[in-house]
Formats: structure tokens, sequence, C-alpha cells
């Protein structure tokens, strides 16, 4: 059953052939190109599903509507004491990546928006995910949350270097930084998380086990005004996860299919717009 919602993806070369040095992209933002290769030996985070290509579009093909609702959460007259936004931008997380497109899909969609990203995953799919953000070092900076810096090579910082018509360079407008983290739902991360003005995910609850603990990540990860979007394949989520959410005083809705891309319309994909309810 989930076999069929494999999505085949090339290697970022475009060849399959690893020693191929021309790009191409795997999907674009405007005129951002944003890079991704699979890594299946990691195990099933390390590939693309549809919930997650799902996803990837809904921030691609409606990125102004997007930036417009997150906008009102970076906006001073609409913070809350317990808001972690400021006026230069919001902090956002992804849970259960698994290979990090998804956060890069985000990044290029809201642009300068968005201050400070989170892309989070067990241990053994950190390496793929990192790879993917300096894959697409032109969208983000990957942070050393060792403490060393920023992760950048040569090439990479060499890569967002514009050129205006007289042929001179200059930096690129400031990116957003990344950091990739281990978090476990549910359990404290080795890194202070804090709380995020939007959280997002696919196929983090297609098992019932899963449930309360990520419920349990969204009310530690989420303050008051967060709004949290997550991708699910409706065979495998089951309604008991969506009673649990209310139960621990989440409201959620689901988008209505004309906001999907035309592919996921009329099918058991949904996206999902969780916050907390008023008290």
């Amino acid at each position: 059953m989930v076999g069929t919602n494999i999505v085949q993806v090339q290697n970022v070369d475009g060849s399959g052939d690893s020693n191929n040095n021309t790009k191409t992209p795997f999907l674009k933002v405007d005129k951002k190109e944003i890079y991704f290769e699979e890594n299946w030996s990691i195990g099933i985070g390390g590939g693309l599903w549809s919930t997650g290509l799902c996803l990837s579009k809904y921030f691609i093909e409606h990125s102004d509507l997007l930036r417009h609702n997150l906008k009102q959460l970076a906006s001073p007259s609409s913070s809350s004491s317990s808001s972690s936004s400021s006026s230069s931008g919001i902090r956002a997380i992804e849970l259960g990546s698994g290979n990090g497109l998804l956060g890069c899909c985000l990044a290029a969609s809201v642009g300068t928006l968005l201050k400070e990203l989170y892309i989070t995953d067990l241990s053994d799919h950190l390496n793929l995910m990192k790879k993917t953000v300096l894959a697409n070092s032109h969208i983000l900076t990957l942070q050393d949350d060792r403490g060393e810096g920023d992760i950048e090579r040569k090439e990479d910082r060499d890569s967002v270097l514009v050129h205006d018509n007289n042929n001179n360079s200059s930096t690129s407008t400031t990116k957003c930084i990344c950091h990739v983290v281990e978090h476990a739902f549910g359990s404290p991360s080795n890194v202070a998380l804090g709380k995020f003005d939007f959280i997002f995910g696919s196929d983090v609850a297609y098992r019932d086990y899963l449930h309360e603990p990520l419920i349990a990540s969204l009310l530690q990860l989420s303050h008051e005004n967060t709004i949290s979007i997550i991708g699910v394949t409706m065979i495998d989520t089951k309604p008991k996860f969506f009673t649990s959410l209310w139960e621990a005083g989440f409201r959620y809705d689901r988008l209505p299919d004309h906001l999907m891309s035309h592919e996921f319309r009329g099918t058991t994909f949904g996206l999902f717009v969780i916050q907390r309810r008023s008290r």
C-alpha cells in the first residue's frame, strides 16, 4: 500500500550519474532552484513520499498566501507575550523531515520573512538533511550547532554571489539561518528549541503510536498563536488522531482540494492547519 505513495527522484545531477557535474533542479520557486537527492539506505525518511511532495507544492504554488498568513505572526501588533516572532521575521520548525526537502521549499517560498528554520528528525537522518541544505546554500545558511559557526563550502559561498549589469559581484540578500538537529517526538532535544511561529511536517502521524508523542511536540514547541500544517494520507492517519488533537486543546481544518496541486485533488491526501483553541 505505502509503495504507491513513493515519488521517483533523480540524483541532483538529473541523470542518475553522481559523476556528472551538471545539476538539474528538482523543483523551482519563482527563479530559485531547489536541489534534492534521495538516500533510501537510511530508512523510509530518506526518500520522497507523495504527501511530502503535496505539501512542498502547496508552499510553492501558494507562496503569496503563505507569506500573507505568516506575516501576521511577524507583525509586532499581532505578537503576544508568548510569541517567538519579531518584526524581523518568524521561526519555523519541520518535524520528522527525513530528507530536508520540505524545509528548503518553505525557505524558498517565504524568503526573508523566515528568520530561523529548524529541520529535525532522528539522528540517522541528520546527514542527509544537512546534505540537502548544503545543496541549497543559495537559499539557506546551515548553522553548526556545535558552536563552530556556519557550515558552507567555498563553492557554496561563491554560488550565492549575484552580478549586476557591469559584472560587479555583490552578496545576495540575507539568507535564513538553518539548524539541522535531532528531535524525537515528545522528547527533549539536545539543543534548546524554544517556541515556534510555524510548525510543519508530512507523514508524521501514519502510525497510531506516533499520535501521542507528536501532539506532545506540538504542545512543547508552539505558543498560543502558532500555525501548524501537516500533510497526511487519510488511509494511514486514522480519525482518532484528530480526536486526540482536539482533546489536547487544538483545532484543525482541512485545506480545500483546490489549494492542492492538480495531481493531489480528489485523492486520499490531505493538508491540515492546526492551531491552539482559544480558552
